[in-house]
Formats: C-alpha cells, structure tokens, sequence
C-alpha cells in the first residue's frame, strides 16, 4: 500500500504538472488571437478531436487492457501492438480522404481556408502520436513513464509556439504544425531500442483481431459521444451565435476541460490495476469507499481553489471580450465534482466488459445535451450552452450510480 500511494503520488504530480503545462496553450493562443480567431481555432480543434475520438481513442483501452494482458502471459504485446498500429495507419488515411473530400463543407463550418483545412492533419497525427505513446507505456504498467510523456509533449508544444511568436511565424498553419513537430521529438526522447523486443515481430491473429474490433466499435459510439460532450456545444453555438461568442465561450471552456483532464487521469492510473485486480474484493472496496471519498474530497477543494486563480488571472491579464467567460467557467464548475465521482466507474465497468453502459451513457448525457441546448441557447447565448452540459454530466452520474447499485453492487 505504502508503494501504491509513492506511485499514485508520483504520477498525480507528473500529471498534474502536465496538465497545468496543457493549460497555457490555449492561454498563449488567445493572448495573442482575437475571439473571432479564436472561435476558429476552436472549431478545428473540435473536428481534429472528433476525428481522433472515432478513429484513434476507441481503440486505446482495447489496447492497453489486451497488451497488458498479453504482456503478463507471453512477456511481449506484439499481436496488439500490431492490431493498433493497423488500426493507427487505416484512420490517418481516411482522415486524409475526409479531408480532401469534405473540404468545402469543413472549411466554411470552421470559417478558415481550404488550404488551411489540410494543415488539421498535422494536428491529428501529432496527437495520434501522443497518445499512442501514453497507451504504450500504459499497458508496460509504466504509468509515471506515460504522464511524463504527456508532460514532455505539452512542455514542447509551448515552447515550439514560444519560438514561432519569437520570430513572428504563428499563425493557424504553424500552430497545428508544431502539435505534429512536438510528438516527433517526444517519440525521439522516449523511443528505446529495447521496446523493439515487445512489439516485434508484426503479428494479426483472426481471433484478437475480431476481440478488439468488437471491443473498438463500442468505444467508437462512446467516445464519438464523449468527443461531442466535450465540443458539441460549438455545434449548437455556429448556428445561433457569432465566431466571436464561440471564441468567448470555448476560452472559459479550456480551462474547465484541463480540470476534466485532470479528473480523467483517475480512469488512466487504475485502468491497468483494476484489469489484474477486478476480482480482489477486498481491493475493491477500498477502491470505492476509501479512494473515491479521500480523492472526491480533497479534489473538490483543489478544483474550487484552482477555479478562483483562473477566474483572477483572467481579470487582469485578459481583455474586456475574454472576461465574459469567467462566468462560463462557474456555471461548468458542478460538472467537475460530477464528474470526479463517476470517473471511477469507468475504468471498473471498462474492465468488466460493461462498456456498452458507459457508451450508451455517452449517447444520451449528448443528446440530453444538445437537446437543451437548442433551447437555451437562442435565450441565453453562450451560457445557455453551459448550462445544458452541467445539467448533462448531472444525467450521467444518476445513470451510472443507479445502475451499480441495482446490477453490479
């Protein structure tokens, strides 16, 4: 136990660490954007993480939870290893097609060129490379490994956007290049000659394969759904609002999803423990009434500290246009405490093979989403949008904890 809390202390500030770094991003961005360019970059962002959540992250707990068993029974991963990487290759290429062939529909939703359309494939093989990456070190059990590869990531980014502003260079096409230039050097810092011993030789069986696929495309409607919890008021937002209004309201919502980012490494930590200890009771228990609580308790009061230093940064390092989202901010901050309770469902039920609850939950906490978002946002704008997606992650907790306790419990 004494070794667990060194680890979870470890990771935690690694992540934590990371996820602050993660934070200046969109800082330095709409210090130097204006809303309306902002709104934009916004819009791409939301597309690139769709693309990525339907064709890359429905895949990644298939993987880490095979690999990992695979590596405590063979002492290698390369028949998952293989299957991801397949999986990794189909879905840039048709990302490539997507963009090639949709181009003028997604370049007027974004409000960007046509030519800068095609630079988004830079943004999602840059993030396809991280969290690969992330996944890998994951399944070897080397979770502090996987934050620190977040960390270094996010750590090169800012200081590739440092540089482009030096030499007066940042721009859209830029920004989405260096996400690509900053995976590159991170695989390089942390690619070892020894892991080649783990993934090769390149090997697809019939029967793994059709296991993850079976396992994937569940995660694909889930995560698809997640991806839209997570960016799908911008949908509701460019029918009823100006660029500049998204601009506004996704500035307050960055700030809220790097909390939830926050929240979610609890999923990535215990994922690989609870796949070798899912029928240790005892474990379970004080998963559940010991960790959940300790972690519920003490995260509340750090997320409502870190809400006040940003509403305060925001004032006075920011203009008059951006201020208005300090409000967004506020309104979203119930969906942290929602969350930070069911995130500890997801890696258990995951583990169960219940994923289809925690899909369909997806589904619905969206559609329940956008649904009031229609409605409110005509009335009250960009917190109308806020509203509905607090209201959303309320949904999705009840749904969750009533079905623990009345089938799992």
């Amino acid at each position: 136990m004494k070794l667990l809390k060194t680890k979870a202390a470890q990771f935690g500030l690694i992540s934590i660490v990371s996820q602050l770094i993660a934070f200046l991003i969109p800082l330095a961005i709409a210090r130097f954007f204006s809303p309306e360019l902002f709104g934009k970059y916004s819009l791409a962002i939301m597309t690139a993480m769709f693309l990525l959540a339907f064709f890359i992250n429905s895949s990644q707990t298939p993987f880490i939870i095979y690999a990992s068993q695979e590596l405590k029974t063979s002492s290698k991963m390369n028949k998952s290893f293989s299957i991801k990487v397949a999986f990794n290759l189909f879905s840039v290429a048709i990302v490539g097609l997507i963009l090639s062939l949709f181009n003028g529909p997604i370049s007027k939703f974004i409000g960007m060129s046509p030519t800068e359309i095609y630079s988004l494939i830079f943004l999602f093989v840059g993030l396809l490379t991280r969290d690969f990456m992330t996944g890998f070190f994951l399944a070897k059990n080397e979770r502090n490994k996987s934050a620190l590869v977040g960390l270094t990531y996010s750590a090169t980014t800012i200081g590739i956007i440092t540089a482009l502003l030096i030499f007066n260079s940042f721009n859209i096409k830029t920004l989405f290049l260096s996400y690509l230039i900053s995976a590159i050097i991170t695989l390089g810092l942390f690619a070892r000659k020894k892991h080649l011993s783990l993934i090769f030789p390149i090997q697809i069986e019939k029967k793994r394969l059709l296991e993850f696929f079976h396992f994937t495309k569940w995660q694909i409607f889930g995560l698809t759904a997640a991806s839209l919890i997570n960016w799908g008021d911008n949908i509701v937002l460019r029918i009823f609002t100006t660029l500049k209004d998204i601009g506004i309201y996704n500035f307050g919502y960055r700030f809220f999803a790097g909390s939830l980012g926050m929240i979610l490494l609890i999923n990535t930590y215990f994922l690989p423990i609870l796949s070798r200890k899912i029928k240790d009771r005892k474990y379970l228990k004080t998963y559940f009434d010991i960790l959940r609580v300790r972690t519920l308790l003490l995260g509340s009061f750090i997320l409502f500290i870190i809400n006040i230093g940003i509403s305060l940064f925001i004032y006075l390092f920011y203009s008059q246009e951006y201020i208005s989202s300090i409000s967004i901010i506020w309104i979203l901050f119930p969906s942290l405490i929602f969350s930070l309770y069911y995130t500890f469902y997801i890696p258990f039920f995951n583990v169960k093979k219940k994923y289809k609850v925690l899909q369909i939950g997806n589904i619905l906490q969206i559609l329940l989403n956008l649904g009031l978002g229609f409605i409110l946002v005509p009335i009250m704008g960009p917190m109308g949008a806020a509203v509905a997606t607090t209201t959303g992650y309320l949904f999705k907790l009840i749904l969750l904890e009533t079905y623990f306790r009345k089938v799992l419990s």
